[in-house]
């Protein structure tokens, strides 16, 4: 036989319960709502990482010899190197995914060859390794930039 003060809990737990299942329910909600934000930010899968986030906009690259390019990734993970920080004129292209505040993919340098693009972004400001597979061995211009 259970004591009194343990009888009521078995009154109190169903109510309990149903608080419960409330609570949780809406904690469901409120989570997938935020899962949403990010489809919403143009941040989408691809490729183990993702796109967009903290790389999406356009860059004005200066390498050692202080030549200037523009570097623009797109929402759905395109990236292109232009001559002009409004990227019309257009040079180098390619895909990427970003994770762990690194952007990465392949590059096509039409009539020249293909390679590859790694920047590690921190904040407005980025280090690019631009490797051009058409040499051998494969060369690395390495890039400063900042967010335009």
């Amino acid at each position: 036989m259970l004591p009194e003060s343990l009888k009521s809990v078995g009154k109190i737990f169903p109510r309990f319960s149903l608080v419960f299942t409330v609570i949780l329910g809406l904690c469901a909600a409120g989570c997938e709502k935020t899962m949403s934000l990010d489809s919403d930010r143009g941040i989408t899968s691809s490729g183990g990482g993702v796109t967009g986030g903290g790389v999406t906009g356009s860059w004005r690259l200066t390498g050692a010899d202080g030549h200037t390019w523009y570097i623009h990734f797109d929402n759905s993970g395109n990236w292109k190197i232009t001559d002009d920080s409004a990227g019309t004129a257009q040079r180098v292209y390619g895909t990427y995914s970003f994770k762990n505040s690194k952007a990465q993919g392949p590059m096509k340098n039409p009539g020249v060859g293909t390679g590859e693009i790694i920047a590690a972004v921190a904040g407005n400001s980025m280090q690019l390794d631009f490797i051009e597979h058409w040499h051998t061995p494969h060369k690395v211009v390495k890039y400063s930039g900042t967010r335009l």
